[in-house]
Parts: structure tokens; C-alpha cells; sequence
């Protein structure tokens, strides 16, 4: 499976595809050097503001309840 959009992070790890409210989104895990930082990312177009992200703790604890 290969991303839809362009994106120009090499740090970020592209997990797949996802159907959100705001549209069909590519899914990266993103982390700084330090690790730190982690985040869920979803790019939506391939213009550099078009996505949202959500920390992926925070994404874990809503998986947790919704399973």
C-alpha cells in the first residue's frame, strides 16, 4: 500500500489509509528525534496545511474505549 498525498516528512511512517469527516485521509506515525513527540497524522490533499493530527497516546485511549 502506497500514500495518496505527498508528504514531506521522513521521520513520519505511513500506516495506511482511513475514511474520516473531513475526507479520505493517508495515516502516518509521526515522532520527533527525541520521541517525545508523537502524533497521529492525516493528510488529506497534497497541500502542505491540509491535514490534522492527534497525539497518539490520546489516540490509544480512545481505540481502548471503542473496541
Amino acid at each position: 500500500m502506497k500514500p495518496t498525498f505527498t508528504h514531506d516528512c521522513e521521520r513520519c511512517k505511513f500506516l495506511g489509509h482511513i475514511l474520516t469527516v473531513n475526507g479520505n485521509a493517508d495515516v502516518y506515525y509521526s515522532c520527533d528525534s527525541s520521541e517525545d513527540y508523537r502524533n497521529l497524522i492525516f493528510r488529506y490533499s497534497d497541500e502542505p496545511a491540509d491535514y490534522s493530527h492527534i497525539g497518539a497516546e490520546r489516540t490509544a485511549y480512545l481505540f481502548k474505549f471503542s473496541l
